[in-house]
């Protein structure tokens, strides 16, 4: 019986520990909405781009080389961009939330940039990069 208490305070201890420590992953509030695996939605971003100054035969036609090379993944604290295959993780910290978007500081090298992502339906988002101002007009769909 003695043995049982000593290892339930032990186990107490340890998990209050950790929480304390910050070890393991942790969870940037405000990004949950966006975790996922994202691709360009190559329809909806050519209707944006239409609103956008560039004509829409050069955004489609954007859009078209990059949609099957690209796709974004959000977890609880980092954006990895792909272009094919290669992956390019950029740790990020949460600047601001608001019911519908999250803006994101994100780490690139020695250099911060800013990502606003702004949620446009369930299933679909847009990422403003500061890094890659030609991607504002994507517009980017979940992954299921």
């Amino acid at each position: 019986m003695r043995t049982m208490t000593r290892l339930t305070m032990l186990i107490t201890i340890c998990t209050l520990l950790t929480g304390l420590t910050g070890c393991g992953e942790r969870e940037e509030p405000g990004v949950d909405r966006f975790v996922g695996t994202w691709t360009i939605d190559v329809d909806r971003s050519v209707a944006e781009a239409r609103k956008s100054k560039q004509t829409a035969d050069q955004n489609a036609a954007f859009f078209e080389r990059r949609m099957g090379a690209m796709r974004i993944e959000v977890n609880s604290n980092e954006l990895i961009l792909f272009v094919r295959d290669d992956g390019n993780a950029m740790p990020f910290r949460v600047s601001a939330v608001d019911p519908d978007s999250a803006t994101l500081a994100v780490t690139k090298g020695d250099t911060t940039h800013e990502a606003v992502l702004t949620q446009v339906d369930g299933r679909h988002m847009n990422i403003k990069l500061s890094i890659a101002p030609d991607f504002n007009a994507c517009i980017w769909q979940r992954v299921l």
